[in-house]
């Protein structure tokens, strides 16, 4: 490949990092702006700078300093970073603009969008930008709910309400994790919920992964500790790829990787939860799916975005599992297990934390110590896997 092509990357955290080194592989340069300073993936970049990843200015001005022409830009899995991708991409006039851009981030404009196409939403919702109003709302409504932020992602700010106490406190702290002001009540879906990972090229959405997601019990079912591959009829998945295509088209979304969260009842009802025009982070989108698909994820995001035709032949159907290890309150003590649980047959085990890292219990996605993914083509070789890999990693905890 050409490498005089640029690659703006906004965002370069760690969830950013192999997405960069994957655009350095394809030969391309890559200019990153991260708000953190030590933001992993600069080591990466040919040039980075730290700043306020919204400060359009700032960085249009570093582009023109030095002297690049843009080929693309990108933010791989950060959902902060989707907002400022879309104003440059419309800016220069770049591969993948999109401008119904509020449909991949505001949950509040999904619903309205599936609602206008008939697609099966929570029955009961509404939104608002006022505490009062919504409290109000909130002890009107039959029990449980749920209370989230409009456009917060990894479960901030979300809360189950099973009872009259604390409803004003979760409205509050709704409303300090959304960025436009808005929150979401909407009655609570009984049934499992389940994480879709697509890609779509010119409208055509391919479907990668399907899984089944695991909540964490104290965290009153908000926060997910596992993804698998569950064992679901032909039909039941002929069902969920017909319903994520409507879904994906009615957001009237073009290009790109996303994410769709359903839950399906009892009588295999099927109901839309959510969704984001970005991979899922955490490990999902640049080593669970590519595992289970055999799709380069930031390999063909990078291509697509910089203006490269993407063709997805054949995806693969592997079985996988992506356990996470949950935060309890405390200073990090040990690490044990990682090394050894590496070894095993089809296992990738990683920390995300270090000896020394003081951590808070598990109230988001982010309150993560670290993650096994196990994938086979053999269900139960799988679990058998996953279950030897969780017993050998330990994370030392104390007060």
């Amino acid at each position: 490949m050409n490498n005089n092509k640029w690659l703006l990357s906004i965002t370069a955290g760690k969830w950013q990092t192999n997405g960069i080194k994957e655009a350095k592989k394809l030969g391309l340069n890559v200019i990153s702006f991260d708000q953190n300073k030590k933001a992993e993936g600069f080591k990466y970049s040919d040039i980075c700078y730290q700043c306020d990843i919204n400060n359009i200015e700032f960085i249009l001005k570093k582009i023109h300093e030095n002297k690049i022409k843009i080929s693309g830009v990108i933010c791989f899995c950060s959902e902060v970073g989707m907002n400022s991708v879309n104003i440059i991409r419309n800016r220069m006039n770049l591969p993948c603009k999109n401008n119904l851009y509020d449909n991949l981030i505001n949950k509040i404009e999904q619903k309205k969008a599936w609602n206008k196409n008939f697609l099966p939403i929570t029955k009961e919702w509404n939104y608002f930008s006022n505490i009062n109003e919504s409290l109000i709302y909130a002890k009107s409504l039959k029990k449980p709910f749920i209370i989230k932020p409009s456009d917060s992602s990894g479960s901030r700010g979300v809360t189950k309400i099973s009872n009259n106490y604390n409803i004003k406190k979760s409205l509050i702290n709704a409303f300090n994790y959304s960025n436009n002001s808005k929150i979401i009540i909407e009655n609570f879906l009984y049934g499992k919920e389940f994480a879709i990972e697509i890609f779509v090229i010119n409208k055509i959405v391919k479907i990668l992964s399907i899984s089944e997601k695991k909540k964490i019990r104290h965290t009153n079912l908000t926060v997910a500790n596992e993804y698998f591959t569950p064992n679901l009829s032909p039909l039941l998945v002929s069902k969920i790829n017909k319903i994520t295509r409507k879904a994906i088209n009615a957001l009237q979304y073009n290009n790109g990787p996303g994410h769709l969260e359903i839950v399906i009842n009892k009588n295999k009802d099927i109901f839309l939860l959510e969704f984001a025009g970005r991979g899922g982070g955490f490990n999902v989108y640049d080593k669970y799916v590519p595992l289970l698909s055999g799709i380069n994820l930031p390999k063909i995001s990078i291509l697509q975005a910089i203006g490269h035709k993407i063709k997805i032949h054949k995806i693969k159907k592997t079985r996988g599992i992506i356990r996470y290890f949950p935060a309890k309150k405390g200073k990090i003590n040990s690490i044990k297990g990682i090394e050894q649980a590496n070894k095993l047959t089809s296992i990738i085990a990683e920390s995300f934390v270090k000896i020394g890292d003081n951590v808070k219990k598990a109230k988001s996605d982010g309150d993560r110590l670290g993650c096994l993914i196990s994938y086979h083509n053999d269900y139960k070789k799988m679990i058998m896997n996953a279950s030897k890999a969780t017993r050998l990693i330990k994370f030392d905890i104390s007060l």
